[in-house]
């Protein structure tokens, strides 16, 4: 049972059962179990944190305000964030040429964007944190106090993330759009059919708090000490193996998407890692001034 297929309440009540789970125990190993219970409990609760005793809180407490005081207007962090407005190119109808042609029509791309940064989705995202499991932590509740100081000390990274989604995802959507009215679909049905492909687009990218998008190891105490700040390449390494599982069990063939799915594994092990690492690497040289010693 692929994990990307589970994600409704529905879908954990009826469908996971304690059978279910032994059945899948035996096929796929008890550690597989372990890790899908551990998330669909998560899933149901909507929260990441794991521990609930009274000291595994107060040290996760005392771990997202140590993460919010480096993140605390991290204008790093939000620049690297923007390079996730690629992740929308090559998506089904709008490969370079396609985006770039949406693009230029200007007035239609402001609008398109306009109506994606003031979407629900994006709107959520930018208040509750969703782009980071520890930000996320930190927006819930009844934020006070240092957490909701630091919780603003996030502002550079959240609109930077809601802008790529937007600045990736107008062209997306504006062809998306296109393609399903000239299809016979009518253009308010169009319209909210390109606004959920786009949702799905975004979340299958870009980095997330949703339960059902992070791996059993980064919703752990020791995860979110150790993995703070690699949930971009959790995301993509994730994206990376599902899409050589994909391509190895045969899957993209019997779908007819050996092409699309080597393109996605290629971007996502290799385009996307180099450009993070190096403008990373690079952003962090160029902070160290020009003395050959440092």
């Amino acid at each position: 049972i692929p994990l990307r297929l589970v994600g409704s309440e529905m879908c954990i009540r009826d469908r996971f059962t304690d059978a279910t789970l032994d059945l899948i125990a035996d096929q796929y190993g008890v550690k597989f179990k372990q890790a899908l219970v551990n998330t669909l409990s998560r899933m149901k609760s909507g929260r990441n944190r794991v521990g609930t005793d009274a000291s595994a809180n107060s040290y996760m407490n005392w771990l997202n305000r140590a993460v919010g005081t480096t993140m605390f207007l991290n204008t790093r962090s939000a620049f690297l964030q923007t390079l996730s407005s690629l992740n929308f190119i090559n998506k089904p109808g709008n490969n370079l040429f396609q985006a770039m042609k949406a693009f230029g029509d200007q007035k239609q791309w402001q609008a398109d964007y306009k109506v994606l940064w003031n979407s629900d989705y994006l709107s959520n995202r930018r208040d509750g944190a969703k782009f980071d499991v520890l930000a996320d932590e930190m927006s819930q509740g009844d934020v006070k106090g240092i957490e909701k100081i630091l919780k603003a000390g996030f502002l550079p990274t959240r609109y930077a993330d809601s802008f790529a989604i937007a600045l990736g995802g107008a062209a997306f959507y504006r062809n998306t759009m296109n393609a399903l009215i000239a299809n016979g679909m009518s253009e308010s049905d169009a319209r909210a059919e390109a606004m959920r492909q786009w949702q799905g687009a975004a979340e299958e990218s870009q980095q997330s708090a949703d339960p059902s998008k992070i791996s059993e190891i980064q919703s752990s105490s020791i995860g979110k000490l150790i993995y703070a700040f690699a949930n971009t390449p959790f995301q993509y390494a994730r994206l990376t193996k599902r899409k050589l599982q994909d391509l190895t069990s045969g899957r993209s063939a019997a779908e007819g998407n050996v092409q699309k799915d080597i393109q996605s594994l290629l971007y996502y092990s290799i385009l996307q890692s180099v450009m993070f690492n190096a403008l990373q690497n690079g952003l962090v040289a160029l902070t160290m001034g020009n003395d050959p010693d440092d």
